[in-house]
């Protein structure tokens, strides 16, 4: 993002090169200290995102808030983005939820938009689409969440199959079982597009295929 850096994993914090990929330090996590000096003038926090109550409970996730010289102080003539934005501690809502991990470490769990809530259960659209384009069949796909009167929200997943491939929703989800994945995860409807949806940058326009799925469900 442009309003702040990213936290940095590297070998002396994390030696083991595989969480390398996934853990990263919790910097300014009281009680803790880290290769880089740097690390001393900057601050996380991990924060429920309905009470905004900092979480310190390994396994719980919430949404990383951060603090530092090099985070920009504050919106041009749109205050209510800053009132959203910072707390008054000066700390910044980055709109990413993390995970609190062992080791006085923190992972990236999804972007708090991109949450599919399921009967309660939150389920991060990273992880499906992630696990899904491991699927010989598939060349790209997205998981967003579908509106249910029952559960609140289900995922639906968009997919583009690999040239000459067709993809059913029980092949996704019996590879899916596979991974050993809850099956509260499992996605329950599957729309076949030709590309998807991506801004200028190459992040995937969620709010796009949201809508897409929205007006399919309403003209039944």
């Amino acid at each position: 993002m442009n309003e702040s850096t990213g936290i940095v994993s590297g070998p002396f914090d994390t030696p083991n090169v595989e969480k390398r990929i996934t853990d990263f330090p919790q910097w300014g996590k009281p009680g803790t200290t880290w290769h880089s000096p740097m690390t001393k003038y900057f601050q996380t926090k991990i924060v429920n995102p309905e009470t905004k109550e900092e979480l310190t409970e390994v396994g719980s996730v919430g949404e990383l808030w951060y603090r530092g010289p090099n985070v920009i102080p504050s919106y041009f003539k749109i205050p209510d983005v800053m009132k959203e934005s910072f707390d008054k501690d000066g700390f910044f809502n980055t709109g990413d939820l993390f995970q609190i991990k062992e080791g006085d470490c923190i992972g990236f769990f999804d972007r708090t938009k991109d949450i599919i809530i399921r009967g309660g259960f939150n389920i991060s659209a990273a992880e499906i689409e992630n696990m899904l384009l491991g699927h010989p069949k598939i060349a790209d796909a997205a998981a967003v969440a579908m509106p249910d009167e029952v559960m609140g929200e289900r995922p639906c997943v968009y997919v583009v199959p690999k040239e000459g491939e067709m993809v059913t929703l029980d092949e996704v989800t019996s590879f899916m079982k596979d991974k050993d994945i809850a099956s509260y995860k499992l996605p329950e409807r599957l729309e076949t597009i030709d590309a998807i949806p991506r801004n200028p940058v190459g992040k995937i326009t969620k709010s796009e295929l949201r809508e897409d799925i929205k007006k399919k469900l309403e003209s039944k």
